[in-house]
């Protein structure tokens, strides 16, 4: 029996979860309502090329970037995907997925 497959290994386990629905669906809703429960995953913070709304915050709501900052993080292949949604740009940090799962966080992406 190989032991990296049995679910006695100590190997841990982890999840990306992947929050997925057109514009204005809810998901952030979603995701707010599973933080005030306590759902224990890491909650990415999604890069974006749009102007910040008020009451947002830098790196909490959304990582704010100009458009030549983010195409360079394009460039340098930073992001786990993105896309242009209504002419901006929306991007999940590949770098910050990692360190999570690797620390053994279940991770949820939307």
């Amino acid at each position: 029996m190989n032991d990296s497959l049995s679910p006695w290994s100590p190997v841990t386990r982890v999840l990306l979860v992947v929050l997925s629905g057109l514009s204005g669906v809810g998901k952030d809703t979603l995701v707010t309502r599973m933080k005030e429960l306590g759902y224990p995953l890491h909650y990415t913070v999604t890069a974006t090329t749009r102007a910040r709304r008020k009451g947002e915050r830098d790196k909490v709501d959304y990582h704010f970037f100009s458009e030549e900052e983010f195409q360079a993080m394009v460039d340098r292949g930073e992001f786990l995907e993105w896309a242009e949604v209504y002419g901006n740009r929306y991007g999940v940090p590949r770098k910050q997925v990692k360190r999570a799962l690797q620390a053994g966080r279940d991770v949820i992406v939307k």
